[in-house]
């Protein structure tokens, strides 16, 4: 969805293939994709949030790469940026053991969409639909490109 509505960025990666792992982490970085949601087991205060018994809890673990204390100018994807450390993945014993294949797909699924369709964009008159919850996600995602001929 970045990539459909930032060209700039795109052509970076079209024009320079090799950015492309960067891009993921930086990509991964800025657009999180877990979140941990815990059980409430017993009702207590924390610190005057009144938790119950029973509720669920969300929190947005993206959040923590919007940090300006960590990344300077945080909202602004930044391909040359050093991501060293984000927690889109969680951390220490709660990293997720997939995290290094899920980067390995992001890259291999970027470098061969590029090389095929270097030019695309959200459909004229649609929008992206976004899901959240304990997994960020796409719903949906209108993509249109030129046609350059049969393949």
């Amino acid at each position: 969805r970045f990539l459909a509505t930032h060209p700039d960025h795109r052509r970076q990666l079209v024009e320079d293939p090799s950015k492309i792992p960067a891009a993921t982490d930086e990509l991964i970085r800025r657009f999180g994709l877990s979140n941990t949601v815990r059980l409430v087991v017993h009702d207590r205060d924390f610190h005057g949030a009144p938790l119950r018994k029973g509720d669920l809890i969300m929190v947005p673990i993206s959040l923590a790469s919007m940090d300006e204390r960590k990344w300077h100018d945080a909202m602004t994807v930044d391909f040359a940026r050093r991501t060293e450390g984000h927690d889109t993945f969680g951390n220490g014993p709660h990293r997720c053991p997939g995290a290094n294949l899920a980067r390995i797909e992001i890259q291999t699924f970027l470098e061969e969409w590029l090389r095929r369709i270097p030019e695309f964009g959200i459909t004229p008159g649609r929008q992206a639909v976004t899901v959240t919850g304990a997994v960020n996600g796409v719903e949906s995602l209108p993509l249109s490109w030129p046609v350059t001929g049969s393949t």
